[in-house]
């Protein structure tokens, strides 16, 4: 005999299942209906819940059926190598979806397969769902521990018979035990396998167990292609759902990401600027440092210099020191000699008259000398500053020294002769003493002001052009003395001799003016050399007072560069100042708008309980006119005690009737299935009776009786399948009878 499966009839099968989770198992939902509708089971055991995709597809059956099933799930919820190990959400979520639904009938037990063993007694289980871990020994062990469980209609199914992969061998055990038991497998969805391990099998599930061949082909495809047309479905709505969050989310950071894009544009823009000015100024600053370092080596190569240049200008102090010393021991001497010449004075008396005129041009020459001495000791305190000509200058000042003893020897034996001369000498080294104490002086200004040096120069300019005058002078006088000697050797026989002897000292005198001249020279070289070091030194100067001025100009770029890169900063600053005030004001809007939401939330609560409230006082009139009509019907029922069945009957009846007016459909369908249990009538007389009681009760109310709509619901649906199995109880014929 062939299975046969009618939709229309069997609308169970097209149920939509409550519990929407991805699963391989969502495929056999649609068998899972029909198996609990055939089967019936008091006790329904699943090993394995994960999701609980397969567990609450059996639930919904029973609720949906009305049976007097319990179910329990066992999951230690911690999954395992091949499904993965996941947290307590998982049976949290489950828990949320299934204490509403299936909690009166159903629960869900977190432990180990084997420690729940104990909980159930043999032979009690009818049908036993195999889903935990499908490794060959796991699987094996479960079947062979549960197996005393089963009762003598259970019914035990393999989930994965059809996948040979990895370590999964559940088919290795469904090839052995499906030679053992009577059977029927599913190779869709992963493969299903249907193992009846008790004798006691309802017909119509003996039909499925003996199909084969074309039958069996036909009802695999039937539950294959339901099964399937679920799936995509769900999948499609649940792809739809994912999509709009997609897209939602992605609209969002969309957003976020253009004002992140557009705030970071606007950073790097200021970032470049900074780092442009940055760039800017380092190779200013570079530059800086690179002229500093050059100005640095200057000045140290110009202090070096200058240091070397002090070092020989105290050299040659030190020296001039010496040189004044033995000047001052040639002066003691000169006067020893001019002791001397005391004696000599006497003897050159008589000549003193003839060399008046002498003495006068002498006078105007000694004069004219005196002023040279001058200029000649302002210039020898520009010697200090140079070393080398100085020391020149000293070995001719020696010759001359040791020229002067000469002739001092011989005015030893001329003195008598020259006594006029010797006045007049004592009169010129008076004048030279006055000479050297004013060169004294002149040294201690030219030491404490070499500021004048310039001045002090161009006056030995014109101090050495008188002393070109004055020689050319002293020539001259000289000349005129030869002749006023000449007079004299006519005029004097006997001074002719001192007279020879003083030319020979005036041959000497020119020597040492010779020498003098030379030492003049050698003056002006060294003035030379001492203007061109000046010059350089001027040079320097300028140049040093030039690098400070770019220094000074490179300090105040590195001081602009840094104040511009302080207010760059600042900017930066206030930029993120900026920002922060728009987050936090963002933040209050959110914070802001939060509350709103919550207030609003709590209007809606308060709305909702007012709603409450309004529909239990509602419900609490409805019950009130209920009780009253119900009161109403009885009274007019009558007490009689042979119509009980009939007062129960229609009592039910009644409450359906009201049920349905309030739109109720289940309660009506609970008190229609209740009135089975007293109605005299065949069961297409009850069906006729209950339609003619529920028109009469919606005219009765005024309201419209919609009969298309009420047969094509799924409750009357539930109750017809009822229904036509009713007989006629012949103990209420007369309650037939008289209706």
């Amino acid at each position: 005999m062939a299975l046969q499966i009618n939709i229309l009839e069997d609308s169970i099968l097209l149920m939509s299942p409550r519990r929407l989770k991805l699963s391989a198992w969502f495929e056999h939902i649609p068998f899972a209906f029909f198996l609990i509708e055939v089967l019936k089971p008091e006790i329904f055991v699943e090993l394995g819940t994960h999701y609980g995709v397969s567990y609450c597809a059996f639930c919904q059956a029973v609720l949906e059926l009305n049976l007097n099933t319990t179910c329990y799930a066992i999951d230690s919820w911690e999954g395992d190598p091949q499904t993965g190990y996941y947290a307590s959400e998982v049976l949290a979520d489950l828990r949320e979806h299934h204490e509403p639904l299936y909690g009166s009938f159903s629960c869900l037990i977190q432990t180990k397969f084997d420690q729940a063993l104990q909980n159930f007694k043999d032979g009690t289980i009818d049908l036993l769902h195999i889903d935990g871990y499908h490794t060959y020994e796991a699987v094996k062990h479960d079947f062979e521990v549960w197996l005393p469980k089963m009762s003598n209609k259970g019914v035990i199914i393999f989930h994965d018979i059809n996948v040979r992969e990895r370590d999964f061998g559940v088919w290795q055990l469904w090839n052995e035990l499906k030679c053992q038991y009577h059977n029927f497998e599913f190779v869709h969805g992963h493969g299903l396998g249907v193992l009846a391990v008790g004798m006691d099998q309802p017909d119509n599930f003996k039909e499925l167990l003996n199909a084969s061949g074309y039958e069996a082909t036909k009802i695999r495809n039937f539950f294959s292609r339901v099964g399937y047309g679920w799936k995509v479905g769900f999948s499609h709505s649940q792809n739809q759902e994912e999509l709009a969050q997609s897209q939602k989310r992605l609209r969002t950071t969309q957003g976020e990401l253009e004002q992140s894009q557009a705030q970071l544009h606007q950073t790097q823009e200021e970032l470049e600027d900074s780092q442009t000015q940055l760039h800017q100024t380092q190779g200013e600053l570079a530059y800086s440092k690179s002229q500093l370092h050059q100005t640095q080596t200057e000045l140290h190569q110009t202090q070096g210099e200058l240091h070397q240049t002090q070092v020989e200008f105290k050299r040659s102090q030190s020296q001039l020191h010496q040189t004044q010393g033995e000047l001052e021991h040639s002066q003691t001497q000169l006067h020893q000699i001019q002791a001397e010449l005391e004696n000599s004075q006497t003897q050159l008396h008589q000549t003193q008259t003839e060399l008046e005129n002498s003495k006068s041009q002498l006078h105007q020459t000694q004069g004219e000398l005196h002023q040279t001495q001058v200029e000649f000791k302002r210039s020898q305190s520009q010697l200090h500053q140079t070393q080398g000509e100085l020391e020149n200058s000293q070995t001719q000042l020696h010759q001359t020294q040791g020229e002067l003893e000469n002739s001092q020897t011989q005015l030893h034996q001329t003195q008598t002769e020259l006594e006029n001369s010797q006045t007049q000498l004592h009169q010129t080294q008076t004048e030279l003493e006055n000479s050297q104490t004013q060169l004294h002086q002149t040294q201690a200004e030219l030491e404490n002001s070499q500021t004048q040096l310039h001045q002090t120069q161009a006056e030995l300019e014109n101090s050495q052009t008188q002393l070109h005058q004055t020689q050319t002078e002293l020539k001259r006088s000289q000349s005129q003395l030869d002749q006023t000697q000449e007079e004299l050797a006519e005029s004097h026989s006997q001074v002719y001799q001192s007279q020879r002897e003083l030319e020979q000292s005036q041959i000497q005198l020119h020597q040492t003016e010779a020498l003098l001249e030379q030492s003049q020279i050698q003056l002006h070289q060294t003035e030379a050399l001492l203007e061109q070091s000046q010059t350089q030194l001027h040079q320097k100067q300028e140049e040093w007072n030039r690098l400070q001025t770019q220094l000074y100009q490179i300090q105040e770029k590195l001081e602009l560069s840094q104040t511009q890169q302080h207010q760059i900063e600042a900017k930066v600053q206030q930029f993120q100042m900026q920002l922060h005030q728009t987050q936090e004001q963002l933040q209050q809007s959110q914070t802001q708008l939060h509350q709103t939401q919550e207030q609003l939330q709590q209007s809606e609560i308060q709305l909702h309980q007012t709603q409450k409230q309004l529909q239990q006082s509602e419900i609490q009139l409805h019950q009130t006119q209920g009780e009253f009509e119900l009161s109403q019907f009885q009274q007019a029922l009558g007490n009689d005690k042979d119509g009980q069945d009939q007062m129960q009957y229609r009592l039910f009846v009644w409450e359906a009737c009201r049920a349905y007016h309030n739109n109720a459909l289940t309660k009506m369908q609970e008190c229609l299935q209740q009135s089975l249990k007293y109605t005299p009538f065949s069961g297409t007389q009850t069906v006729n009776d209950w339609l003619e009681s529920l028109a009469k009760f919606s005219s009765e109310k005024g309201c419209e009786f919609d009969t298309y709509s009420l047969t094509n619901s799924e409750e009357w649906k539930q109750l017809m399948g009822r229904a036509v199995r009713i007989k006629p109880i012949l103990g209420r014929s007369r309650f037939v009878e008289q209706a």
